[in-house]
Parts: C-alpha cells; sequence; structure tokens
C-alpha cells in the first residue's frame, strides 16, 4: 500500500522570498498576507473599463496624431492618461505547493484574471460573447 503524502505548505516568509523576484505588467500589485491561518495573494489592478470603452477618431495632422473624444481634441498621450479604469481586487490563497510549482500556479491565477478581461472585451455588435458576468 502507496502512502499519499500531501504537498507542503507554504509558509508566509517562503512566499514573500518567492515574489520578490518576482514582476508583471504595469498597474497590477500583488500582496501577500494572512488571513485565517492561510497565506493568501491579493492582485490588484487597474484596467480600461469595458463598459464605457472611449470610442476615439484618430485626426492626421502634419505635426502629431491627435484624438478626437466628446468632441474634445487631445494627444495620443492625452487620451491613454484619461481612459476610464477601473481596479479590480481579487483574493486567492496559496494552495499546497512545493517551491518549483509556485510560479506555475501563479501564473495559472494571472491567466484566470487576464481570460476574465479579455470576455469582457469580446464583443460582437457591442455585446460580449462570452460575458463573464452573465448569471
Amino acid at each position: 500500500m502507496a502512502l499519499i503524502t500531501q504537498k507542503p505548505e507554504l509558509s508566509l516568509a517562503e512566499v514573500l522570498e518567492l515574489m520578490e523576484d518576482f514582476t508583471y505588467k504595469p498597474n497590477w500589485s500583488f500582496q501577500v498576507s494572512t488571513w485565517d491561518h492561510e497565506v493568501r495573494i491579493t492582485l490588484e489592478m487597474w484596467v480600461p473599463d469595458s463598459t464605457r470603452p472611449f470610442r476615439p477618431v484618430q485626426v492626421q495632422t502634419d505635426q502629431a496624431d491627435w484624438w478626437a473624444l466628446n468632441d474634445h481634441v487631445m494627444s495620443r498621450r492625452d487620451y491613454i492618461e484619461h481612459q476610464e479604469v477601473v481596479r479590480i481586487n481579487a483574493g486567492v490563497r496559496v494552495p499546497r505547493l512545493r517551491h518549483n510549482e509556485f510560479y506555475t500556479w501563479l501564473r495559472g491565477v494571472i491567466r484566470n484574471m487576464e481570460d476574465h478581461e479579455l470576455d469582457e472585451w469580446f464583443k460582437v455588435n457591442g455585446v460580449p460573447v462570452n460575458d463573464p458576468h452573465a448569471k
């Protein structure tokens, strides 16, 4: 009869150490904490609002590209800086993992968040094809 061994539970200190070398794209942050004796990672991201996307019209001039939005003309940089964004905050429990499995697991967590955003933005005739908020 084979013994079934559980994977070790990473400590708060171990997860903090693993996260020290980790980076991801701008406007995403990751906080490590404990809650109810479990190590958790809270992901916070600021992403464009898919319910109120801008529909700018690009205006070509001799000097630069400008964007017209709601009867206002602005530079592309200002357009990007003024796009409406929403804050998303999601907490996940770090499951029992070995050190060498941690980054694969974290990548999967991020992939789920990115897939959610993809489903919000992928629209046909203004309607999400796979609405992640549909009941």
